[in-house]
């Protein structure tokens, strides 16, 4: 049991005896290979194990260095790694990454790299190496819309020019494109425009306007005769001949001249008389002067402004005044393709009727330019106006000074016109004096309208009237540019600047207006407030509640004497507090909220109603303050629902009244 138990120990012991008898000839130095001395040998034994399997042969030179080639370590297939020929890898995880240690990539695949040492068969460095659609000019070379046109690149592969537009694929390239600017309908001005394959609407590819400034200068122009201008786009100027005209010298004229340079006649009306039956054409050239008759004409076109001694014109030194003897200075009715030129037009003063400067009614293509229109002064009835055209299509009136008369009664005003299509360009309109309402402009027009670079002076009213412009539109296109719409003065009533309606779907253009209050009195808050005062929803809503209201009780009111304002009072109001306070509400709210009409009528930030105070809110110095912003819109909305809060037990019961029976 004892040897059992101790086994391990016998077994130690021989292991260590056997370790000694191998290794017992280490010290000795006899040469003998037999004994324990060829164990030791210094010149075989020891020589061959140092030699052979220690360093030389099988442990350093054969098998770690010399002899043996290693496997190239390529993690990632790139053909570079540890032990492979093509070099390190620096990134064995990354195909895309072999040099500069963990910075030379291609992350968007596009085949452009970047941070390497060297670009292998490369143009380049990729710019963006997160955008596999921009690689050149470093972080501006980029395709945003997807139209395979690039912006902001040093040079464009295969591409013709940069995007002009990289935000729009419909826009890649600049186009040369013409507009229309003086608003002929013929375009003249040419504009390098972002465009796409074709130009965007309002830009034609070709000019066609030979002045695009003047809107009476195009190839359908009408030749204004002796003015140094070829409106007609033809090369030559018109000149005033016998052959084509009819002469007219209030001085050295006689009426029974046929009206030649030689014999002209005396008076407008034997000249326009002429001149529609003859065959030398219809036009009418009269010298400078004063004229008093009453002149109407249908066919012959009027020019002014000649010099009789040899027929010169000049429209400046040689003044031409026709003054109306019956209702207008000149009467252009059921005309077509009439034109007025460089003509003083004055209605009859002290007229119990419609005054005015020139009058075209019913007719068809009436030009008037470079005149001068002034209604009748101390008109007692009818109404004072420079220039009123009526029930006409396509009228013009160019480069005008046109005004209403003094001290009418009535009302008095530049223009009144009831139009099928209407340019009014370039003309100075006063409204006048008068005691019943002054009007700057009243215009309605049916068909297109252009109301370009005009000043309007809404003039003066004595009485507890009103000053305004108005402008309805109910066509397809009205440009309204670059006019200058000044208020007048009225001694007690309410004054506007400008009212501009448009009653049909159409397309207006409202730009580069200035709106001018000229009266110190104080800010135009009529103009604010007036045109919400009447309301059709709040008529429609009464009438239909009155409807309802019973008749016993008013009737037995009135048998008791109650007089009508007593009935009104004491029965209709009460019984219809809900109906007023849905009417008030809805009004309330519908004006607080409007927008358009305060942002047309004010041009002064203390006047300005809330909505349109908060744009100034919305970019200030070029940032937008979003929070402040949002807070004027919560604060814009706390006096609406007061006005609820106040309202809303009257609201509550008008609905609800009725809803129980029994």
């Amino acid at each position: 049991m004892r040897l059992r138990r101790g086994w391990w120990l016998w077994i130690m012991l021989a292991a260590l005896s056997l370790s000694l008898l191998t290794g017992c000839g280490c010290g000795d130095d006899d040469d003998d290979d037999s004994g324990g001395g060829g164990g030791g040998d210094d010149d075989d034994t020891d020589d061959d194990a140092d030699d052979d399997v220690g360093d030389d042969d099988t442990g350093d030179d054969d098998t770690g260095d010399d002899d043996t080639v290693l496997e190239c370590e390529d993690g990632d297939g790139d053909a570079r790694g540890a032990n492979c020929d093509a070099g390190e890898d620096c990134d064995d995880a990354d195909p895309n990454a072999w040099e500069s240690c963990g910075t030379c990539a291609d992350g968007d695949g596009d085949g452009w790299w970047v941070g390497c040492d060297t670009y292998d068969t490369i143009n380049g460095e990729d710019c963006d190496d997160a955008d596999g659609d921009n690689w050149v000019s470093c972080a501006s070379c980029v395709d945003n819309d997807g139209d395979l046109v690039f912006a902001g690149c040093d040079s464009y592969d295969g591409i013709d020019g940069p995007d002009c537009n990289d935000f729009d694929p419909d826009m890649w390239q600049f186009l040369t494109g013409y507009t229309d600017e003086d608003g002929d309908l013929f375009p003249g001005t040419a504009n390098e425009v972002c465009a796409g394959g074709l130009l965007p609407v309002g830009y034609y590819p070709a000019s066609t306007d030979c002045d695009d400034a003047d809107i009476l200068v195009n190839p359908n122009g009408f030749e204004i005769p002796d003015d140094g201008i070829d409106q007609d786009c033809s090369g030559d100027d018109f000149e005033a001949a016998d052959s084509n005209g009819v002469f007219v010298d209030g001085v050295g004229g006689n009426d029974a001249n046929p009206g030649t340079k030689a014999l002209p006649v005396k008076t407008i009306a034997q000249g326009v008389l002429l001149a529609s039956v003859t065959d030398g054409g219809p036009n009418v050239y009269i010298a400078g002067g004063t004229y008093t008759e009453d002149v109407a004409t249908t066919i012959a076109s009027l020019y002014g402004g000649y010099d009789a001694s040899d027929w010169s014109r000049d429209i400046e030194g040689n003044e031409t005044e026709l003054i109306g003897s019956g209702d207008a200075g000149l009467t252009v009715g059921g005309a077509v393709d009439v034109a007025v030129d460089g003509l003083t037009l004055r209605g009859k003063d002290a007229l119990a009727a419609l005054s005015s400067g020139v009058l075209v009614i019913l007719s068809d293509g009436v030009r008037i330019t470079n005149c001068r229109l002034f209604g009748g002064d101390d008109n007692t009835a009818g109404g004072s106006y420079g220039a009123a055209v009526l029930f006409t299509y396509d009228a013009m009136l160019v480069n005008n000074e046109i005004s209403g008369g003094q001290n009418a009664t009535n009302t008095a005003g530049g223009i009144y016109a009831a139009v099928d299509g209407f340019d009014v360009v370039s003309n100075t309109i006063s409204a006048g004096e008068a005691g019943g309402g002054a009007i700057g402009a009243y215009i309605y027009s049916y068909g297109d309208a252009t109301i370009r670079d005009n000043v309007v002076d809404g003039g003066e009213a004595t009485a507890s009237t009103i000053t305004w412009t108005q402008i309805n539109m109910t066509a397809d296109r009205s440009d309204l540019r670059g006019n200058t719409f000044t208020a007048g003065n009225s001694s007690a009533g309410p004054r506007m600047v400008v009212y501009v309606a448009n009653n049909y779907p159409g397309q207006v253009l409202f730009q580069d207006n200035t709106i001018e209050d000229i009266n110190s009195a104080g800010p135009l808050y009529q103009g604010l407030i007036l045109p919400g005062l009447a309301s059709a929803f709040g008529t429609f809503l009464f009438r239909q509640h009155f409807l309802t209201l019973p008749v016993s009780v008013l009737e037995a009111a009135a048998l008791d004497g109650a007089s009508h304002w007593t009935r009104l009072w004491r029965f209709v109001v009460p019984i219809s507090a809900p109906t007023i306070a849905a009417v008030a509400l809805v009004s309330i709210v519908s004006e607080w909220n409007e927008y358009l009409w305060p942002l047309l009528v004010v041009d002064r930030a203390e006047m300005m109603t809330l909505p349109v105070g908060l744009t100034l809110l919305q970019n200030n110095d070029g940032v937008t303050n979003w929070g402040v912003l949002m807070a004027g819109t919560v604060l814009i909305t706390v006096p609406v629902l007061l006005v609820f809060f106040l309202l809303q037990r009257r609201i509550v019961s008008g609905l609800t009244s009725g809803a129980v029976t029994g």
